[in-house]
């Protein structure tokens, strides 16, 4: 079910901030934060699992099926591709419009990262 702040923008589903953070509240979604290191430990969505791109098959083992998958990086450049994958892999997957970007300028919850192998890595 696409809420009202879910676009579709040519083969890449995105949704805006604020649907994000519903989805993730609500336990209807679960983030992938495929950023790297660095920027990973500055901060990220609540809940994310850190999943550099070359993990991400690995984080969909441990995503129940039924879960919408949203894709964030920095920009949304980079999340739109890995999206596409999880979704010819016949998983629901969309990207975070803007990507952490325009989640921090949209004063969305941050959650601090300490060191990316004590968090929710997959």
């Amino acid at each position: 079910m696409e809420g009202e702040n879910t676009e579709k923008h040519g083969s890449s589903e995105t949704v805006e901030p604020e649907e994000a953070r519903r989805l993730l509240g609500s336990n209807e979604a679960t983030a992938i934060d495929i950023r790297d290191d660095e920027k990973w430990r500055e901060g990220r969505l609540p809940g994310a699992r850190h999943c550099p791109e070359g993990d991400v098959g690995e984080a969909l083992e441990q995503i129940d099926e039924d879960q919408k998958v949203i894709v964030a990086c920095e920009d949304g450049e980079e999340s739109a591709r890995v999206a596409e994958q999880i979704r010819e892999n016949g998983r629901d997957a969309v990207v975070l419009a803007g990507g952490m970007e325009a989640w921090r300028s949209d004063d969305q919850p941050m959650q601090p990262s300490r060191d990316p192998d004590e968090d929710a890595k997959v």
